[in-house]
């Protein structure tokens, strides 16, 4: 099965937009694994309280159907060099790491 890496602006959007009824994020699911690291775990529950997306994301991780993998962030990191956040670098880490 296909992976995918999603940083949180992909997970909400994936969340927050329905087709044919049913969220962009269940379609994806059914033909693709969606892996995140955890820094977009946070970024995105953190407003589950708030926000129906977010309340949607949190459901599958929780479930399992969304997977959460540990990476860690080298010291020297090229990203630095760029406006990305915590989420964004992760997310690039765990394609690297994925190959």
């Amino acid at each position: 099965m296909l992976k995918l890496v999603f940083d949180t602006a992909a997970l909400i959007t994936c969340c927050q937009f329905n087709v044919h009824g049913m969220p962009v994020v269940e379609h994806v699911l059914t033909a693709c694994a969606v892996v995140i690291p955890g820094a977009v775990q946070s970024e995105v529950t953190i407003a589950s309280d708030r926000y129906v997306d977010a309340q949607l994301a949190a459901r599958l991780i929780a479930a399992g159907k969304v997977q959460v993998e540990s990476v860690v962030l080298p010291r020297s990191n090229v990203l630095e060099y760029y406006k990305l956040g915590l989420g964004e670098k992760e997310a690039i880490a765990l394609c690297l790491k994925k190959g």
